[in-house]
């Protein structure tokens, strides 16, 4: 199968009707019979297996599941990565208006007289490029409207609205424990990348 974004293939893979792929997590204590292969959405390790090798599998550590939902995995993880490009202008408009009818001065603040809808288009782009939910539509638009007066940099009003949306980045990376795995950078180190930012006409 093949995923397309405007007839431009994007994501594809192999599925066994009939079978069933047993994913190795990296939790897996044993072997199984069964054809080699990858996971399509993650690059795990699996293998396509008979429906009777289902109950060895799974008490080996083996993530069993059915042929349709490794396409639909496939297909959610594709849609994520590929968000940014599948926000067109026209679902701006949409959204923007749908805003507008339950909080009608938060828009009317902003657009047009401080940013373009087009604009704010490149700003959710941004956003979805990087995985950070759009949802609380309110709040960038707030956060755009409190920064555009002082910089019509997207990069930077950006910066803004992520720095605005942090709980909402946190939430979504903490794990089943609430737990969130973090990498830090020693202060020298950062003040050298810091030093090393210049913003421009061209971001």
């Amino acid at each position: 199968y093949q995923v397309k974004i405007r007839s431009i293939p994007v994501a594809w893979g192999n599925i066994q009707p009939g079978k069933l792929l047993a994913i190795n997590t990296g939790m897996a204590t044993g072997d199984i019979q069964g054809m080699d292969t990858v996971e399509p959405a993650f690059k795990r390790p699996a293998k396509w297996i008979e429906p009777m090798h289902r109950e060895r599998a799974e008490m080996l550590g083996f993530n069993v599941v059915e042929p349709s939902a490794v396409l639909v995995t496939h297909l959610t993880e594709t849609v994520r990565e590929h968000c940014s490009e599948l926000l067109s202008r026209q679902q701006v408009h949409e959204l923007l208006e749908h805003l507008a009818k339950d909080s009608p001065k938060v828009v009317e603040e902003l657009v047009p007289d401080l940013l373009k809808a087009s604009q704010v288009h490149q700003v959710l782009e941004n956003l979805l490029r990087e995985r950070v939910p759009i949802r609380d539509l309110e709040a960038i638009m707030e956060t755009l409207t409190d920064y555009a007066d002082k910089t019509k940099d997207l990069t930077i009003l950006t910066e803004y609205v992520r720095h605005r949306l942090a709980g909402t980045i946190c939430q979504q990376n903490r794990d089943k424990n609430r737990t969130m795995h973090v990498i830090t950078l020693d202060p020298a180190i950062e003040d050298v990348l810091a030093a090393g930012l210049e913003f421009g006409e061209r971001g």
